[in-house]
């Protein structure tokens, strides 16, 4: 039955947005709206998360990014998008999108495409997804950060914080936006709370992956930067244990 659907769905125009997460909870659904792919980012841990509609073009990244996220056979992915290129589509597709609706949307059509989807999915399993970036794994559930066959255990603040990253990855985040991830509201805690977190953060990155080059890198008087690939030394063994 849609009343046990959660959907998350991820739009950067408010009014079509409203309209959609409007019509989907008429329809039974139980809609989380994002505007924005950071917002969706750190609304992936869902534990009853069944279906992701979400916006190829979003204003601090590509929608496409919350399909290579979501692992999960039994989540469903819709994208949306003005682009009908062939290209689009298959990058789309390729990424783990189950199906991809050009703009306009039509609700009704929309809802053919989401019940049509449900019937192909596997049974409903209770999991959080895990994200991704490089190669590592960051288990949402028991904060754990893996690589290869190693993995250490981050506190509630180094996940907020690298949760933030990945969704911003390969740009630079200011310390103010950072500092807000970890919702700490007295200005000089919060800039403490970063600094820890950041410190620690970077250490278990370079203990797990074997790195002395930096991953997280720091910006001086603009923030700080996850990147997007390794460095040209190359990929080392993990040392951790």
């Amino acid at each position: 039955m849609t009343e046990q659907i959660r959907v998350l769905l991820v739009e950067d125009d408010e009014w079509l947005g409203l309209a959609l997460s409007a019509f989907l909870q008429q329809q039974g659904f139980q809609v989380s709206l994002a505007h924005s792919l950071a917002a969706a980012m750190s609304m992936l841990s869902q534990p009853d998360l069944r279906l992701l509609i979400a916006d190829v073009q979003l204003p601090d990244g590509c929608g496409i990014e919350l399909c290579r996220q979501l692992c999960q056979p039994h989540i469903g992915k819709i994208l949306i998008s003005s682009n009908a290129s062939e290209q689009s589509r298959v990058q789309g597709l390729g990424a783990g999108a189950d199906d991809y609706i050009c703009k306009p949307v039509f609700p009704q059509e929309l809802l053919l495409r989401i019940h049509g989807l449900l019937r192909r999915l596997p049974p409903y399993a209770v999991t959080v997804p895990d994200l991704r970036f490089l190669q590592f794994r960051l288990n949402l559930e028991n904060r754990q950060l893996c690589y290869q066959q190693h993995a250490l255990q981050l506190s509630e603040n180094e996940q907020q914080l690298l949760i933030k990253l990945i969704a911003h990855q390969g740009k630079i985040i200011s310390r103010t936006e950072l500092a807000l991830a970890l919702g700490e509201t007295n200005t000089y805690l919060a800039g403490r709370a970063l600094d820890i977190a950041i410190s620690r953060l970077r250490k278990k990155l370079v203990q797990l992956s074997g790195q002395a080059e930096e991953l997280l890198v720091t910006y001086r008087n603009q923030g700080y930067l996850l990147v997007q690939e390794w460095p040209e030394a190359g990929i080392k063994e993990g040392t951790a244990r």
